[in-house]
């Protein structure tokens, strides 16, 4: 099999890129046309991003303060129980 060479100015390297991008751009449902837009919609994401990260700590933080609170109850209402019962 012989190579064959192809040999591109610089600026038809940038049209292919610019094509490229916009084409990946326009099939993941964005307008290459406004980068304002574009850059919104990025805080947008990131700030729901964040948002659900906090909301999936505080969670969790609540659920081990909810567990401990119910350990310690029941081992207060033990000891009230054997109080009683001694």
């Amino acid at each position: 099999m012989s190579e064959r060479s192809i040999t591109l100015t610089e600026t038809q390297v940038r049209d292919i890129v610019r094509d490229s991008v916009h084409e990946t751009l326009v099939g993941l449902g964005m307008s290459p046309s406004d980068p304002h837009e574009m850059q919104k919609d990025f805080n947008h994401l990131r700030d729901t991003r964040l948002a659900v990260e906090m909301i999936k700590r505080r969670s969790i933080v609540t659920l081990v303060g909810i567990l401990i609170t119910g350990a310690v109850a029941l081992l207060w209402l033990g000891v009230q129980g054997l109080r009683k019962g001694g």
